[in-house]
């Protein structure tokens, strides 16, 4: 399973985490803070949505450990 999180660039100061997102065989679902999920078919489609709200959000990908 892959991990990534969604951060929204913000130029006047530091970047803020969004939510996160994990990618397992049945496709990415979307986790926001206080628990709620949201599945999609791809990273693209959660990049899409979540830039709807903000439109400066970006992917990472988060470390294995």
């Amino acid at each position: 399973m892959a991990t990534y999180s969604v951060w929204n660039y913000e130029a006047a100061g530091e970047d803020w985490r969004v939510a996160d997102v994990l990618v397992g065989n049945g496709g990415p679902v979307l986790v926001w803070p206080d628990g709620r999920k949201q599945f999609f078919a791809s990273l693209g489609a959660v990049l899409s949505f979540v830039r709807s709200g903000w439109p400066c959000a970006y992917l990472v990908r988060e470390k294995a450990v």
